[in-house]
């Protein structure tokens, strides 16, 4: 291996400037490399002269989030499981980066006694563009660094990338299959569906589909939060074909419309915000004939907890449901609780209270492409206390106590 051009290639990743040819040669250097060069690799990162950011905390920031998204085994232990990590690496350069990387940390931790340096806050930075998709055979493709094309074709739908955004262009014979899409902590995504609905995945989201819209509705399946931009569908024998999204309390029914849905699993209820048009928003189980639920204007929003039905709440402030889309934290007169688990999704940190939870509410916005550092000082001038833990634990002081 060329450990100089392997170093300029790393750094021009890092910054984000690699161009498709370098991204290919970057490839082929690292899935071309034999036990030995990775070794003499080594022998060169022990020596001190390590390409930038080939470091411990590096490894348990950015490219540990990439590991943890395809759960690879914890350590790697033969050449044959190495040749399977390196299939894997095929997906992207981002993952074949974390494979070789984690091989050289996991060897380094037993030849030599490595220092474990604290991860700063500063080291973390932002969420970004990334989603896996998950093929109706089981396949996973991870979205985060493939090239515009073509990447997958399902029963006459061919699943296309294009700048950024997964879109399927369903043909009037393709037959349905189920495919899903999820976003780890920190990522976010777009996917066209097969009607031409837009769809914005927030972090830490999934959403299941079909490749083709076949039947007398189009239903999808939501965890976690996503802004809908559904398509009107052709008028049939019984109207408008309706689009339902179905999450763990709620069933959204539309027929063309805007409208954001908040339905994480650690949140203390489902919402259903309507920015534009008209929805109907019921609570689960839905029975045939059933007449209840409730209908939303724009700029109302439904929400619904635990065992209760959907309530509507007039006036919903829009410009904080749809700040994540807009790119930007809205704090204006949030809980303490409530801005940390935005935090947690979108920097992929886990947060935990020393003494209980302080009483703190924050106000403003902030810009999401800020590192979790920079964030964190503005914080701290509403009277947040903190110290930042090695493994991306953020422990929040009740200074009260």
């Amino acid at each position: 291996m060329n450990f100089d051009r392997f170093q300029y290639l790393l750094e021009q990743y890092k910054d984000q400037q690699l161009t498709p040819a370098e991204r290919e040669e970057l490839l082929a250097l690292a899935v071309g490399t034999d036990d030995a060069g990775w070794d003499a690799l080594f022998a060169q990162l022990a020596a001190g002269q390590e390409p930038a950011h080939f470091d411990g905390p590096y490894l348990d920031g950015e490219l540990g989030r990439v590991l943890r998204v395809d759960k690879p085994a914890p350590a790697v232990r033969s050449a044959k499981h190495m040749q399977r990590w390196k299939w894997m690496a095929a997906a992207g350069v981002l993952l074949l980066l974390a494979v070789g990387s984690y091989r050289l940390w996991q060897r380094g931790q037993s030849r030599t006694e490595m220092a474990t340096v604290p991860v700063s806050p500063a080291q973390i930075a932002p969420g970004r563009e990334g989603a896996v998709l998950t093929l109706a055979d089981g396949r996973q493709v991870v979205l985060d660094s493939l090239q515009n094309g073509t990447i997958a074709s399902q029963q006459g739908t061919q699943v296309v990338l294009n700048n950024g955004q997964l879109v399927y262009d369903a043909h009037a014979s393709s037959a349905a299959s189920i495919n899903r899409i999820s976003t780890p902590n920190g990522r976010q995504y777009q996917v066209i569906l097969p009607d031409g609905t837009k769809v914005w995945l927030n972090a830490a989201s999934t959403l299941q589909y079909p490749t083709a819209f076949t039947g007398s509705e189009r239903l999808v399946e939501l965890s976690g939060e996503a802004y809908f931009e559904v398509t009107s569908q052709p008028a049939g024998p019984n109207g408008k074909i309706p689009f339902i999204v179905k999450t763990s309390q709620q069933q959204i029914r539309v027929t063309g419309t805007s409208f954001n849905v908040n339905a994480y699993q650690n949140e203390p209820s489902v919402k259903t915000t309507l920015l534009e048009g008209k929805v109907h928003v019921d609570g689960l189980p839905v029975t045939v004939g059933d007449v209840g639920g409730v209908d939303l204007l724009p700029g109302e929003q439904a929400a619904t907890t635990g065992a209760e039905g959907p309530r509507v709440a007039g006036n919903a402030d829009l410009a904080k449901v749809m700040a994540w889309k807009n790119g930007a934290f809205n704090f204006e007169g949030l809980r303490l609780d409530e801005a940390m688990r935005q935090l947690e999704r979108w920097y992929d940190i886990r947060v935990t209270y020393e003494r209980g939870m302080p009483d703190i509410r924050f106000f403003g916005e902030v810009d999401r492409n800020v590192n979790l550092g920079d964030l964190l000082e503005m914080l701290a001038g509403a009277g947040l206390s903190y110290r930042f833990e090695p493994g991306g634990q953020l422990v929040i002081l009740n200074k009260t106590k």
